[in-house]
């Protein structure tokens, strides 16, 4: 018996490492972060299998399980063939099955916050490699994670990151310098992505955050950050000026507007199961013109501005996924958001720094997700796992500090 038990702590022990690993190498090389999450994903599933952990359906189960089966009803029943995509419906199977497993596991305290400040210390190396590469060596022309990749999701990364920052910083009962320079360089960074997108969604954290845990003797550190933001945008004045130009040319939304337009001509299309996922530069000029010419509507160019995605969540799921892929999506929204305000009514909230910042961390990615998405597409690859990771965190932590443990119901 006793051998057993070690066996089964080793193997509690390598699942738990390998979320650490995994979350450490999230931002900065590709090769490791998906070994670990393989791992990770294995482990912890055969310790819940174990465990008799699936004999209750959870609310948490039905939200990632209904958006799991809305990609599967989009692989099989879209309207475009979407077998030619199996990389994007995997990366897109693998986060929310990410959300599935990781919500449903059973951590103490210190084992998230071990988990916690892992996320944020690991975005340091990365981010010195990329200003060095991108200030001193002009080896990068724009401000790019290593393995974050594009700008945008870049910036969408690093948003999330400073949200989850921010949310510790303020919860400290004393000012801690490290946590004053990570959030100096952190929109510092947000600056050099040029995100307007980004930078809408920091604004929005430091407001929503500071609001919740308003408190008057504490008042001076409201305002470091912002402080910290115009000196930021000062030295990296990129975004500002981005801005002015382009609402001298009459572009403030930088053609997104015509890109939507795409997308809600296309949603009538498939309107049940979507065009399929990643499936948006399917839809070409001569698909749309087809279209609008087959109801007697004129197809005017100069209104349509075709790019590879939508720039938009809402619109992507809309169009790419269909109704359902989309009613997941607003299911995973009022259920994501239910936590959020359970997590801030629960009597332990006021008195413990750590609920305080599992929630602001998992407020800043909801922030991200569905306030940036109205702009970017979010929830996807790196930056769509550090969201579901915080949202994870912050239902097993409501789910400890229940007086019903394993019963986390949808609503209220």
């Amino acid at each position: 018996m006793i051998k057993i038990n070690k066996i089964d702590l080793n193997l509690f022990n390598l699942e738990l490492a390998s979320l650490i690993l995994f979350i450490f190498f999230l931002p900065s090389f590709e090769a490791p972060k998906n070994i670990f999450l393989l791992l990770y994903l294995f482990l912890a599933f055969l310790r819940q299998i174990k465990l008799g952990a699936f004999k209750k359906i959870v609310a948490s189960d039905v939200v990632y399980l209904t958006l799991i089966i809305s990609i599967i009803c989009t692989l099989f029943f879209s309207g475009f063939e979407t077998l030619h995509r199996l990389k994007s419906i995997s990366h897109s199977l693998t986060l929310f099955l990410f959300g599935l497993i990781l919500s449903r596991s059973n951590y103490s305290e210190k084992e998230l916050k071990r988990v916690f400040d892992v996320s944020i210390y690991g975005s340091i190396p990365p981010l010195i490699y990329t200003f060095y590469n991108f200030y001193i060596s002009h080896e990068l022309s724009r401000f790019e994670l290593h393995s974050v990749g594009f700008v945008n999701h870049t910036a969408i990364y690093l948003c999330i990151i400073f949200g989850a920052c921010f949310s510790k910083f303020l919860a400290f009962k004393r000012i801690e310098k490290k946590h004053v320079f990570l959030l100096c360089v952190l929109l510092f960074a947000i600056a050099a992505t040029l995100s307007r997108a980004a930078l809408f969604g920091v604004l929005v954290i430091i407001t929503c955050i500071t609001l919740i845990n308003l408190n008057l003797e504490r008042v001076k550190r409201y305002f470091i950050v912002p402080i910290l933001l115009t000196i930021s945008l000062i030295m990296n004045p990129g975004v500002i000026e981005k801005q002015i130009n382009n609402q001298k040319d009459h572009i403030i939304l930088s053609y997104r507007e015509k890109v939507w337009n795409i997308g809600i001509e296309a949603f009538r299309w498939f309107p049940v199961f979507g065009v399929g996922l990643d499936n948006w530069p399917l839809i070409t000029p001569d698909r749309l013109q087809a279209s609008l010419e087959s109801k007697g509507k004129a197809y005017i160019p100069n209104e349509y501005y075709f790019t590879s995605h939508a720039h938009n969540i809402y619109l992507t799921y809309l169009t790419e996924r269909g109704l359902i892929g989309f009613s997941a999506l607003i299911l995973l929204m009022t259920f994501w958001s239910s936590v959020i305000i359970k997590t801030l009514r629960a009597d332990f909230y006021f008195r413990n720094s750590f609920a305080k910042t599992i929630q602001g961390a998992s407020l800043a990615a909801f922030i991200t997700v569905f306030f940036v998405g109205l702009f970017n597409t979010t929830l996807h690859h790196e930056h769509g796992l550090l969201s579901i990771f915080y949202f994870s965190l912050n239902i097993i932590y409501l789910r400890l500090h229940s007086k019903q443990k394993n019963q986390l119901k949808l609503f209220n």
